[in-house]
């Protein structure tokens, strides 16, 4: 086992494997099966970072593993394999077998707090990955707890931004949104400007989905501004991305904000005057041998003051045969220079 870890530090993932799988037969032969498990898990771990060894090689190394894991007693060290061999089946990309070891890994670790935030952190991130999200979903919400519980706040954000996934994923973008920023506060608490800038970028493309652009904006220029803390974007590839989606996002608020409807100013919300009454000849029955614009002198002071509520009849009854007509707009509408 020691000269695996030697040509581990080293990086010859090659000479390392082969001195973990020597190991692992030693152990097995000798009885010693919770250092043989351990052995072949270590070589399993360490083929795949080599490009010497197949997929069925790898595959062979963490069967053989958990073969041995049946033999064991302690749960420390069942819990610690189990979760192991779970993240080499996540680097593998089988996200079902590594499902089914970080969930056999529950029981031994249940009552041990750091080892059981790891397994649901690692158990919801392999659903994630399965496209399980709403399996996924209560994992990731007991690993964010746990974690805070242990003052953990750098794996309590990917907790939490494991879940904001989730949640957009499942289509419930407010809890998406919420878990984003829960995510973004626990990164800028550690220091973590690498995981800010994504998780910022993230938040920006939930809040589109939201319709909030303005929002979207501010998170693109978090985004750039955290990215300039970071050493990793050396090509400025990323910074490029977030400046296209910055610019994108620009003229969607603009968009927007020119399409809704602007209040009107004091002087458009000023009723308009209504115009007098016109009397159509076609719509008076006169009396023979009368003009039509005489009226009995005892009637002229009725009708003049009767006008309003001749407009109103008007309105009510514009189809009447017996019904006037005035000229001008009855009201102003909502929307300016339309009228009725």
């Amino acid at each position: 086992m020691e000269m695996g870890r030697c040509y581990s530090r080293l990086q010859d993932w090659t000479l390392a494997v082969q001195g973990f799988l020597r190991a692992a037969e030693s152990y097995r032969i000798a009885a010693m099966l919770d250092s043989a498990a351990d052995a072949f898990k270590e070589a399993g771990s360490h083929m795949i970072q080599s490009d010497q060894f197949s997929h069925d090689d790898i595959i062979s190394a963490l069967t053989e593993c958990l073969s041995l894991m049946d033999g064991l007693t302690d749960l420390r060290i069942l819990g610690e394999l189990y979760l192991s061999v779970g993240v080499s089946y996540c680097r593998l990309r089988c996200f079902q077998e590594a499902v089914q070891c970080f969930q056999r890994a529950l029981g031994p670790v249940a009552q041990q707090p750091p080892l059981l935030a790891a397994v649901l952190h690692n158990l919801g991130a392999a659903l994630n990955s399965g496209g399980q999200f709403t399996a996924a979903v209560d994992y990731h919400r007991l690993a964010a707890g746990l974690y805070g519980s242990l003052g953990c706040r750098g794996d309590q954000a990917r907790c939490f931004s494991n879940l904001a996934f989730a949640c957009s994923q499942l289509g419930d973008e407010e809890e998406a949104a919420e878990s984003f920023i829960h995510a973004l506060q626990g990164f800028r608490d550690t220091g973590d400007h690498l995981a800010e800038v994504q998780v910022c970028e993230s938040l920006a493309e939930c809040y589109l989905r939201q319709r909030k652009q303005q929002k979207s904006v501010q998170l693109y220029k978090q985004a750039l501004s955290a990215l300039s803390h970071c050493q990793q974007d050396s090509s400025g590839s990323v910074r490029d991305r977030l400046v296209e989606r910055l610019t994108a996002a620009l003229r969607q608020n603009l968009t927007v904000s020119l399409q809704r409807p602007h209040p009107l100013r004091s002087h458009q919300l000023r009723p308009h005057s209504l115009s007098p009454s016109v009397t159509r000849n076609s719509g008076i029955t006169q009396s023979p041998g009368r003009a039509s614009n005489q009226q009995p002198d005892d009637q002229r002071g009725e009708g003049q003051g009767s006008e309003a509520t001749g407009r109103q009849d008007t309105a009510e009854h514009c189809g009447s045969p017996l019904g006037g007509t005035t000229e001008g707009p009855e009201y102003m509408s909502i929307t300016p220079g339309l009228h009725r």
